[in-house]
């Protein structure tokens, strides 16, 4: 049996005796602006400065309480990025901007004040990158039920394992969306360019589809 398989397996059976998704059920969804300020990767959607409508969802990934580290997610749409309801996806999860530690998971307690990378490399425009967002504000919130959107702001970067982070763009919340339960969130809502490019993301995209079930399905 695939690595995947055997994944999906387990997360739908601990969502089904949960009733709802095991991972990342605890969280807040927000509108958004995703201002690209240009860059030279060969990715039409960060080589040209532009403003994007978005959606980000901040969460706690196994859902423990506020007061324990957790391996918290920020999750990044950008609605019709590659033309009319192509959107692109980036998930992240709570790691570390240090060179060579970067494809660690790093639990954190503080949503708004961690980095977020995507531990895996996406191909962007042909280069193998990771993806990061780093706090661009000097707000503190361990809570996703108290999170406000004029707190919520992200700076978008690029990188090597060791090499220094290049930011692309920005991410500024908005508002709090009105139905953000509903939004299903996927590494391979992608194009243009960018593509998550090895197995470890097919392992994300199987376990997030097995876990929602009961109350998220």
């Amino acid at each position: 049996m695939r690595a995947a398989d055997v994944s999906s397996a387990v997360v739908r059976a601990a969502s089904k005796v949960r009733g709802e998704r095991i991972l990342h059920a605890k969280g807040r969804t927000f509108t958004a602006e995703v201002t690209t300020t240009g860059s030279d990767l060969g990715v039409p959607l960060l080589d040209e400065p532009a403003t994007h409508r978005a959606v980000v969802r901040l969460s706690r990934g196994a859902g423990l309480p506020d007061l324990l580290p957790d391996a918290l997610g920020l999750a990044i749409r950008l609605l019709d990025a590659h033309g009319p309801g192509r959107h692109q996806d980036l998930l992240l999860t709570t790691g570390t901007d240090r060179p060579v530690l970067r494809h660690a998971i790093v639990p954190r307690r503080d949503l708004l004040a961690s980095t977020y990378t995507s531990l895996v490399p996406y191909r962007l425009g042909g280069r193998s990158l990771l993806v990061a967002a780093r706090p661009d504000g000097d707000g503190h919130q361990s809570s996703v039920h108290v999170l406000r959107p004029d707190d919520v702001r992200f700076r978008l970067s690029v990188g090597t394992t060791l090499g220094p982070w290049r930011d692309v763009a920005t991410v500024r919340a908005t508002g709090v969306h009105p139905d953000g339960r509903a939004i299903r969130f996927s590494p391979f809502t992608t194009g243009g360019g960018i593509w998550p490019g090895t197995a470890v993301q097919e392992l994300r995209r199987t376990s997030y589809s097995a876990s929602r079930v009961g109350r998220d399905s």
